[in-house]
């Protein structure tokens, strides 16, 4: 019998669960990531990269707060942990006017340092390999933005939960019985574990097998990102590259973002670029989500996200090129739901609407607090993270 069970060994519920095995006898249970998508039969999570954007400059002030927050305790997170994942090489935000009004306002209320330029092609003067874009104007955010490394991230928030007492199993819960004075878990490996209070941070997830007796509201997208191989010396060349998010559309594609050269875990170096498709579609079911990161069709737009990322990076070399799929699960008001679903037995974390990994951990620590003191304990409107009534 536990204090404490997250449900999800995603960003939100690795931090969920560092926070509640503070407090009292924690399990975290959620499935490793797969070593084959292609092949791979059970569920998926999106956090299967080395790079996402960390800012706190963001059109919404609570996003901000959340990144904030989470961005303050990056480095006694690494300390503790031995393990780095922050990387604060500065973020870059490319718009019209109108669309880079409210980031203006965000970093000027909240005197986050950075540098406005009316035109966007200034920057070329610090960043001289990004290319044209006069008619837009840009904000350059100093550091610690940048980009955090998602799997170090849950490395580094799984050692110190462990060294907590956390347990940890790698298991898929499927099916919840709530009972009088605690819950039973039943997993896919006809596993029963019990606990007193159950968290679930189960991620494009939640809605998922027998956990739930009332869907919540959640949309689940298709995402498309590619990745461009290059070699170290290009990387050497972009070494002073920020995270870039371009609020415009070209060809097929919107809304992008770019991460710098990274090396990843097939020993070559990557720069990513993702973006919104004209295909992308609702994935409504476990089926459409485990398809779509198993055979999606997400090289319809290559030559489309080629064409985006050089007018980025006009002098580019890459030697190869490939995409990618994730998820992004969005909430009806788009902030994360953080609530109460039974009182003091059942608990929800879910929902990043495309921002929560770089504030995961404000995310987790709001949900643990809740879970353990039974209500709301933070200075933030527990309305804004809502379940839809």
């Amino acid at each position: 019998m536990y204090d404490f069970a997250v449900i999800g060994k995603g960003l939100i519920g690795s931090a969920a669960a560092r926070y509640l095995s503070q407090k009292g006898s924690t399990l975290l249970i959620g499935p490793d990531e797969p070593a084959n998508l292609e092949t791979h039969r059970g569920i998926f999570a999106s956090h299967y990269d080395q790079g996402r954007i960390t800012r706190e400059i963001a059109s919404d002030s609570v996003w901000a707060e959340l990144a904030r927050r989470s961005i303050d305790v990056y480095s006694e997170l690494e300390q503790q942990s031995q393990i780095s994942f922050h990387h604060p090489v500065g973020c870059v935000y490319i718009a019209n006017e109108a669309g880079i009004q409210p980031y203006k306002e965000v970093a000027n209320e909240r005197s986050v340092p950075h540098q406005f330029f009316d035109h966007a092609t200034d920057l070329q003067n610090d960043f001289p390999f990004l290319g044209s874009f006069d008619a837009l104007s840009a904000i350059s955010e100093e550091a610690p933005a940048g980009y955090i490394n998602p799997r170090d991230l849950i490395r580094a928030q799984l050692e110190l939960s462990r060294t907590q007492g956390t347990d940890i199993v790698a298991e898929t819960a499927i099916d919840l019985e709530i009972l009088k004075s605690k819950v039973k878990i039943h997993t896919g490996n006809d596993t029963v574990y019990e606990a007193k209070r159950i968290l679930l941070a189960t991620g494009a997830y939640a809605n998922a097998f027998n956990l739930l007796e009332k869907k919540l509201e959640l949309r689940v997208k298709s995402e498309t990102v590619m990745f461009a191989k290059v070699p170290e010396a290009e990387a050497a060349r972009l070494k002073t590259l920020p995270s870039l998010i371009l609020d415009k559309a070209i060809g097929y594609l919107d809304d992008f973002y770019l991460l710098p050269p990274i090396l990843y875990p097939d020993g070559n170096i990557y720069v990513k670029l993702g973006a919104n498709t004209a295909a992308d579609s609702t994935l409504v079911t476990s089926r459409d989500m485990a398809d779509w990161m198993r055979k999606g069709k997400s090289n319809m737009f290559l030559d489309n996200f080629k064409e985006a990322l050089a007018q980025l990076l006009p002098d580019l070399q890459a030697e190869s090129f490939h995409t990618g799929r994730c998820l992004i699960t969005y909430t009806k008001h788009g902030k994360p739901y953080i609530d109460e679903i039974l009182p003091k037995q059942l608990y929800v974390a879910t929902g990043g609407n495309g921002s929560a990994a770089k504030s995961s951990d404000a995310i987790g620590q709001l949900a643990a607090q809740m879970v353990e003191k039974a209500r709301w304990q933070d200075t933030l409107d527990p309305e804004l993270f809502a379940l839809p009534s």
